[in-house]
């Protein structure tokens, strides 16, 4: 071999690095930060948690011990399995970007009229009537009408979180939760889409512009 004569590693020890980085465990920092299964099993656990509140609240007994025990294995097993995704090194730029991402979206959940602190329009009426039964009434929440007691039937699981703490207060902790509740699953989607499409990141480690976007 020539001295000082430029090597090819050839197309399978680049496709070894590639899949090297894929692979790589917790705490391999690359590309200004690490791959990590914690967002994908916290996104796990916030599509859990209404599905196990239901069954606690709807299901009678011999019921709900299988149904909460599926639900636990299936999760269980998903927790384990939950994929690796990018999450970037903490670092003053990251910290302000995430910041400031989160406060635009919190503005955004309030200007909706979630909760009742902006202006709702007409559709938010008839909800705010059902959330207000879930926080109000007793699980399984069962409705007089003139043909009798008939069950609440809707697809109503995204409050029953915000609803349960709505049971410790007034009606206001109710709301307050019910718009935490809401801003966190942005938090949530944004942040997950933000780690799988590591392309979409805008700022580096080293803190300059990355021109992957």
């Amino acid at each position: 071999m020539v001295r000082g004569a430029p090597t090819s590693l050839g197309p399978a020890a680049s496709g070894h690095r590639r899949q090297s980085r894929e692979d790589a465990p917790d705490g391999i920092v690359s590309m200004g930060g690490q791959r990590s299964a914690w967002p994908v099993r916290v996104a796990y656990v916030y599509l859990a948690a209404p599905t196990a509140l239901f069954f606690a609240g709807w299901l009678k007994w011999y019921w709900l011990v299988p149904a909460l025990a599926a639900l636990g294995v299936g999760l269980w097993r998903m927790w384990l399995a939950a994929p690796k995704v990018f999450v970037p090194a903490r670092s003053r730029r990251t910290v302000a970007v995430g910041a400031a991402v989160c406060l635009i979206m919190a503005a955004g959940t309030v200007l909706s009229g979630i909760g009742g602190v902006s202006y709702q329009h007409s559709d938010h009426a008839w909800r705010n009537v059902i959330f207000e039964m879930l926080v109000v009434e007793p699980w399984p929440v069962v409705i007089d009408s003139s043909v009798g007691s008939l069950p609440l039937t809707y697809y109503f699981g995204f409050w029953l979180p915000a609803a349960l703490v709505g049971k410790l207060g007034p009606m206001a902790v109710g709301w307050a939760a019910l718009l935490l509740w809401t801003w966190l699953c942005l938090v949530i989607f944004v942040g997950l889409v933000r780690s799988l499409l590591k392309r979409f990141a805008v700022w580096s480690s080293s803190g300059r512009s990355s021109p992957r976007l």
